[in-house]
């Protein structure tokens, strides 16, 4: 039970910095070196990543992509794949890692046809250069 509050606090944490304005690579940061496992610290970035596309910062988004995939993919061409309007919130339940791959699960709730809908998704991150970043396959 603590340890389920522990990662509620840091997500809770991660959200915060980004909503007030201190969703700048500090108050993530300061999120991150929050987090002490893995799966933690994954969480809050991805956590930060749909808290960025909630609030239509495709450019915020972007940055999360690992730099094999920024390398194959300019942020011009991802801005015109990711169409962030259904999407309504985001929340990240939980993380397995094993070295450096990551399984992250969430809940998003999204809008079609005016009709409130909801669905579990699993990511999958990697650890590259000392940071975890999102696997793009758009």
């Amino acid at each position: 039970m603590q340890l389920r509050f522990w990662f509620g606090a840091v997500v809770l944490a991660a959200q915060a910095f980004l909503l007030t304005g201190c969703g700048t690579s500090g108050g993530l940061k300061a999120a991150e070196s929050a987090a002490r496992t893995p799966e933690q610290k994954v969480m809050v970035r991805a956590q930060a990543r749909w808290d960025a596309l909630i609030a239509r910062n495709l450019d915020l988004a972007y940055t999360f992509i690992s730099p094999a995939g920024r390398s194959t993919m300019p942020v011009d061409v991802y801005r015109g794949r990711v169409n962030p309007q259904y999407w309504r919130k985001v929340t990240v339940t939980d993380a397995k890692c094993e070295a450096d791959v990551c399984d992250v699960n969430l809940n998003i709730e999204f809008t079609v046809l005016e009709m409130p809908l909801s669905n579990v998704v699993s990511e999958k991150w990697i650890l590259a250069d000392g940071e975890w970043y999102f696997i793009y396959r758009g």
